[in-house]
């Protein structure tokens, strides 16, 4: 569930704790924090929408936190995987061999060979590295087992979904034309038919529209034209595609005007618009939808300043402990007093600014929140993907420690945060 109103006194209580035992302090002056039992009902929705035998993967790039992602894989959950980093964070997960997926679309033929010598699911983005697999397979003894899914690029046209994107969200949807993933669908099936070989090894397609304000009418459009590929293929090619990957791309509730639809919902939609999907070996990759709304993050407001724009109108500023080293997009805020209870008093516009060394290190622009002090702590709401993962070294500023909580704000160390010593160590 989204990040609610309502839940704001929990996360005061929370706050309130931390504090008592030292994990939010003049030391400690950010941290995340998982609220442990919200990301747990996710795991039994998303189980519950695509049950087994479908492979639920999730995304390791949105969340690669070992411990949460253990937790998964101890449910039969598997693991999406983009890069040989990735590979490794899922094994010390303890996700096996075939619950994992590998979709890097710049793979080395050194890793091209470790995933097929472990059997690990590899979705091939091209013709040239769907061919280094042929030729791997057929050449070497220890590759000849592997499962082989394609990347369909169903090139949607743009132009039909331009309302619901703005000009930057447009270069995140993966399943356009000039989209850099993939085999575009006509090249594919080109491709497949004129090339026997292929069928030899492929086993699966893959489909993967991905952006946070996808319309589920085109992440269906797309899944159902890739569909249509592979029972072409398998009626009249000699193929045996077993296996489809839907990928994810499920938008999460970051706005009260965003909009989302369950895994429930999504599911059941899906199915009655694409039934001949329930011919196949079913992988999902949802990752954002899984995990963002059960994270936030704390921290501290260490000095406040009013500052002047070219009209000459005053700006009061917050200064605080995270910014554009973890936050990239819009997310709500919610402040609390020094001792961790909700802030009152009358809101005004105010702008929140990071630790970092350049003038666009803002997180929040004109919000309208209670008056801001030093020693206040920001709540970054929604904050379980794409945030910590994509973390920037600018300024060399300490990775904050991540806790889950359970229903009793009893806290788990989910990481530690750094020393200034660790992140100097990174750079010898």
């Amino acid at each position: 569930m989204p990040f609610l109103k309502n839940a704001e006194p929990a996360v005061s209580e929370v706050v309130r704790k931390a504090l008592r035992e030292g994990l939010a302090s003049a030391q400690s002056p950010a941290a995340v924090f998982f609220n442990l039992r919200a990301y747990q009902q996710k795991l039994v929705e998303l189980s519950e929408a695509f049950p087994y035998p479908a492979l639920n993967a999730l995304a390791v790039k949105t969340n690669p936190l070992v411990k949460m992602l253990k937790m998964a894989a101890d449910k039969g959950f598997g693991a999406e995987c983009a890069s040989a980093g990735e590979l490794a964070i899922a094994k010390k997960a303890g996700f096996p061999a075939g619950r994992i997926v590998f979709d890097s679309p710049v793979k080395t033929e050194q890793e091209i060979r470790y995933a097929l010598d472990e059997k690990i699911h590899i979705n091939a983005d091209n013709a040239q590295e769907l061919a280094l697999i042929c030729r791997l397979m057929k050449n070497e003894l220890s590759c000849r087992k592997g499962s082989i899914g394609l990347r369909i690029n169903p090139g949607l046209p743009l132009n039909e979904y331009n309302r619901y994107f703005s000009a930057e969200e447009r270069n995140n949807i993966t399943g356009m034309r000039s989209s850099k993933f993939g085999v575009l669908l006509g090249q594919a099936k080109a491709l497949l038919i004129q090339n026997d070989e292929f069928s030899k090894i492929l086993t699966g397609l893959h489909v993967h529209i991905g952006s946070q304000k996808s319309p589920v009418e085109m992440l269906i459009r797309g899944i159902k034209n890739a569909v249509g590929l592979a029972e072409y293929l398998n009626r009249n090619h000699n193929y045996q595609i077993r296996t489809f990957d839907i990928g994810g791309g499920l938008p999460v509730k970051y706005r009260d005007t965003d909009r989302t639809i369950s895994f429930g919902a999504f599911s059941n939609l899906l199915y009655s618009e694409v039934p001949l999907l329930r011919n196949y070996s079913v992988i999902t990759e949802f990752g954002r939808a899984v995990f963002a709304n059960s994270g936030w993050a704390a921290s501290k407001v260490e000095y406040t300043k009013t500052v002047k724009n070219e009209h000459n109108n005053e700006i009061k500023l917050a200064l605080t402990h995270i910014g554009k080293n973890m936050i990239s997009r819009y997310h709500e805020l919610l402040i609390l007093d020094s001792a961790g209870g909700l802030k009152t008093g009358a809101p005004i516009p105010q702008t929140i600014g990071g630790p970092l060394c350049f003038s666009g290190d803002l997180i929040g622009i004109n919000r309208t929140l209670p008056l801001i002090q030093p020693g206040d702590w920001v709540i970054i709401k929604d904050v379980g993907a794409y945030t910590f993962s994509e973390w920037s070294f600018n300024a060399n500023r300490r990775f904050s420690p991540i806790y889950g909580y359970n229903e009793e704000n009893n806290f788990s160390i989910l990481r530690e945060g750094q020393t200034a010593e660790e992140v100097a160590s990174f750079w010898e």
